[in-house]
């Protein structure tokens, strides 16, 4: 009989989004398929299957449920190389837990699923990167556009293990950087996408011009936030806010109106 201290996920149904807290800050994951019924040999100890895929952005607070984005998967750049967050959780009990006999159990007492909310989940072909839909053993490989876009099956420790490893790879990353415009970024965003972001923004700062050109620079800075955010979805309501009011800020300085330049950033912004 499993523990209760050993349950990581309880009554699960499809659509399930749970948060926990990892690096300080807060992952979502969801549950995408809930699979019974397979043949032998995997019809005992595979006799409940969780697919469940954890999502790119992240967050410092708790965030309201439109400002999660349930499309971006989240994607291994250094310790999986290459893999999409996109795993399939087994067992013999219709639950998800951690397993003694497996490595890294001791993550039971460090981390703990919150649920928040339940929403629908979008077809496999509309995730980024696309997921594949083999709800099935033995799980095969496969690729899309160099990512691993399959399902690992994989207990919930290695899943937290790997994440764990992934962040602090990408925090050795981070402090080299030193953000010009968003210092408090660096907790909790994506160092690439900071990076990127915060270039657009000095790309525009610096460039000189007329007003038709201070304009045009304007609706080009944004439109190359825009591929940003798509690319990481790292942007929010409280990064919306600080974008708009550093590109206000700039505008001003630079003599552009600020009203035309708010309507610039509304009519161009994807977020």
């Amino acid at each position: 009989m499993t523990k209760k201290s050993e349950i990581a996920i309880e009554k699960i149904e499809e659509g399930d989004i749970y948060n926990f807290k990892l690096n300080g800050k807060y992952f979502f994951l969801q549950i995408l398929k809930i699979v019974t019924g397979l043949p032998a040999p995997y019809d005992i100890d595979f006799k409940f299957g969780y697919y469940l895929a954890v999502f790119q952005k992240t967050f410092k607070n708790i965030p309201k449920i439109e400002d999660l984005d349930l499309s971006t998967i989240y994607k291994h750049k250094y310790y999986r190389k290459n893999t999409a967050c996109y795993f399939s959780v087994w067992n013999k009990e219709p639950h998800i837990q951690f397993d003694k006999k497996l490595m890294d159990y001791k993550l039971k007492d460090k981390y703990k699923f919150s649920k928040f909310d339940n929403r629908q989940v979008k077809k496999f072909s509309e995730f980024k990167p696309l997921l594949v839909p083999q709800f099935s053993m033995p799980s095969k490989c496969d690729f899309h556009n160099g990512i691993q876009n399959t399902h690992q099956p994989m207990s919930i420790q290695a899943i937290l293990k790997g994440l764990e490893e992934e962040e602090k790879l990408k925090t050795s990353k981070a402090k080299k950087i030193d953000p010009h415009y968003f210092k408090d970024w660096l907790d909790y965003i994506n160092p690439e996408a900071l990076i990127k972001t915060e270039k657009a923004i000095l790309k525009y700062e610096e460039k000189e011009g007329q007003q038709r050109t201070k304009e045009n620079v304007l609706k080009k800075c944004i439109e190359a936030i825009n591929k940003v955010d798509e690319k990481f979805s790292h942007i929010g309501t409280i990064e919306r806010e600080y974008l708009v009011e550093k590109l206000i800020d700039i505008s001003i300085a630079k003599e552009l109106d600020e009203k035309l330049a708010d309507n610039i950033i509304e009519e161009n912004r994807d977020w």
